[in-house]
């Protein structure tokens, strides 16, 4: 499949209906503007679109790269629409004519195995298309190592095509390189999956919801486990599973799963002090000030900043997040009743970044 194909297709994806409603990050740039538009600069500084167009950092993505992905999307889609001047994008449907539950989204899905650890997103829609249109593709990974499970979660255009690609599976008539592939409907499969701990909590045995936390539960099949921090993880760009954090049932210690690239580190401008006003402490004036470009500040996971502090850290939803932050403040440094909230305004990297991160886990 050639670049342009595989632009088309992550694109229209990411506004879609399948993922839209469940991206956090994305869905408040689209609610934040007047007509839904979006920056093309910011979709091609997710990893994945970087991956596809071979563009190694988010902060410098070429004009002529930029160009040629509004050509493309211009020429190829019908269900985007770039701005004259080429530098956004936006759906050619209305927010409230995307957004679907996840009760819809998962009827219409199937779970699938098991598959080569090799697998690539590309590879798996390409094989499965034959057997009906599919909306996206998400690998099953593990939660510490971030390796691929060996299944899937395939979601089709409809649940009638979902059903009757089970039926075939069930008949043995879909299959992988020669193995035949089992599968289940995603919600028979959620189900199953929290009998299953709940018999096991039953005989005192231990839980392994830790080996199997990336199963997106949806509000019919939740059991005990708290799911928070929507924010699909673009790697895997179907795929895109979000920076996530679960909680065990006996409200144990949370264990982030996080990634490079979220750790903003800022000082305060000399002189400035933050104090909170009513009814806001002192991390959510900065992130009215400047830490925050989402909604509601639903792109900020946590602010570090203590009681006669000078500097602190943010840490972001997701590396996109961040990078959003920090080009709002190269181009207008934050001010605070009109003046400099900020001396500096950074990006973590390297052995800070590593050593903050550890702390975190810790």
């Amino acid at each position: 499949e050639d670049v342009a194909a595989k632009v088309l297709r992550q694109v229209e994806f990411y506004f879609s209906a399948s993922n839209l409603p469940k991206d956090r990050f994305l869905r408040s740039q689209v609610e934040s503007s007047p007509d839904g538009s979006v920056s093309l600069d910011l979709i091609c500084s997710f990893s994945r679109m970087r991956d596809i167009l071979q563009v190694p950092s988010p902060c410098c993505i070429p004009v002529a790269v930029l160009n040629s992905v509004a050509d493309i999307l211009e020429s190829k889609s019908d269900k985007l629409a770039i701005s004259e001047d080429k530098k956004t994008v936006r759906s050619t449907q209305a927010l409230t004519e995307i957004t679907v539950t996840d009760q819809e989204t998962n009827e219409r899905s199937v779970f699938l195995k098991p598959f080569p650890f090799d697998s690539t997103i590309d590879g798996l829609t390409e094989a499965l298309s034959s057997y009906g249109t599919i909306n996206c593709v998400r690998l099953r990974r593990h939660v510490r190592s971030k390796d691929f499970r060996g299944s899937i979660f395939v979601e089709f255009e409809t649940k009638e095509v979902a059903l009757e690609f089970c039926k075939r599976c069930e008949a043995g008539e879909v299959t992988n390189d020669g193995a035949t592939l089992y599968c289940e409907m995603k919600l028979d499969y959620l189900e199953r999956k929290v009998k299953e701990r709940k018999e096991r909590a039953d005989r005192g045995e231990d839980d392994d919801a830790g080996e199997d936390m990336d199963v997106e539960m949806d509000t019919r099949a939740r059991g005990n486990w708290e799911y928070s921090k929507k924010r699909p993880r673009d790697s895997d760009a179907s795929d895109a599973g979000p920076n996530k954090t679960y909680k065990g049932e006996d409200g144990g210690a949370e264990v982030p799963d996080l990634e490079k690239g979220l750790v903003v580190a800022f000082t305060l401008a000399e002189g400035v002090e933050v104090e909170g006003e009513t009814g806001m402490g002192k991390r959510d004036v900065l992130k009215k000030n400047g830490l925050s470009q989402g909604e509601d500040g639903a792109d900020v996971a946590h602010i570090e900043f203590g009681n006669g502090a000078t500097s602190g850290f943010a840490r972001y939803v997701n590396p996109e997040a961040a990078q959003v932050v920090l080009k709002k403040y190269a181009e207008s440094p934050f001010e605070m009743d009109g003046k400099p909230l900020l001396a500096s305004c950074r990006l973590l990297e390297g052995g800070e970044e590593d050593e903050y991160l550890a702390k975190v886990k810790e």
